[in-house]
């Protein structure tokens, strides 16, 4: 079986390593063929979570180092995309200057924040109870009927805050699952959750994500699924993929890493 990474970080953004160049030599090295870059988005003006992304005016350095990246590794398949925040203001400068002008082909969506109460909250540290918790899903949702990434990143990354599990965390994920099954978006398993410090939960020890609860639930759904690295530094560009695709296989969850080729998308459902 290939291994293909539609996840994968550079420089740019501040908390990783490494340049596009970087990741597909060490990609070669541990036999992966595909490899998607996503870095974290910018936003207009530079005015949001500044410090763990690239500027504005580093997109062109980006879109320069993937095109040099494919002119030196043309043995790898490699294709070039951002990781997005849901930011309805800036759904249209996605579309018309990272899709259309920058040419990428493909945006993801990663929910590190959400609105509550007139302020954006960290996801990590801020789904505390039942209130932030459904803020969170409302905004996943509607990220999701967007209809502009081509897959969710991590939805269960509420869990390293909001550790106990009840009824309410329950019908969020079958929120969550419904809603990637009516947009027919693919949902992600992500490699990174294996890489962190476990955590203590209920006098025992879990990691942070992927929860085990979360994807219990989305067994029940038709749900397609991505096993990502999410690599922040180039050895690590397959990482832990390896242990999604082994928990896919325990939960019984259809992945799609082989058959996946995201398709640039507009917001309106029609390709650009």
């Amino acid at each position: 079986m290939s291994r293909r990474n539609f996840h994968t970080h550079t420089h740019l953004c501040k908390h990783a390593t490494g340049t596009p160049a970087d990741y597909c030599r060490t990609a070669l090295e541990q036999g992966v063929t595909t490899l998607g870059f996503t870095d974290h988005t910018p936003h207009l003006g530079d005015r949001l979570w500044f410090n763990v992304r690239m500027a504005v005016g580093e997109l062109p350095q980006y879109i320069v180092e993937l095109d040099e990246a494919k002119r030196q590794f043309p043995q790898l398949e490699i294709l070039t995309g951002m990781e997005c925040e849901y930011i309805p203001e800036e759904m249209n400068w996605y579309r018309e200057e990272l899709l259309g002008h920058c040419g990428l082909q493909y945006l993801i969506n990663a929910p590190h924040h959400f609105h509550f109460r007139g302020e954006w909250k960290d996801t990590f540290v801020d789904v505390r109870d039942d209130a932030t918790l459904h803020a969170y899903t409302d905004e996943v949702i509607a990220s999701l009927q967007s209809d502009l990434f081509a897959f969710l990143a991590h939805p269960d990354i509420f869990g390293q805050r909001y550790r106990a599990w009840n009824g309410e965390a329950t019908a969020c994920a079958h929120a969550i699952c419904q809603a990637c099954v009516d947009s027919r978006i693919p949902i992600e398993i992500n490699a990174n959750g294996f890489r962190k410090p476990l955590m203590e939960d209920g006098g025992g020890l879990r990691r942070p994500y992927p929860l085990a609860r979360f994807w219990e639930i989305a067994a029940e759904y038709p749900v397609e699924v991505l096993c990502c690295s999410d690599a922040h530094s180039p050895e690590v560009v397959w990482g832990n993929t390896d242990d999604c695709l082994a928990f896919a296989r325990f939960f019984g969850l259809k992945v799609i890493n082989q058959t996946f080729s995201p398709v640039k998308k507009t917001g309106e459902g029609k390709p650009l």
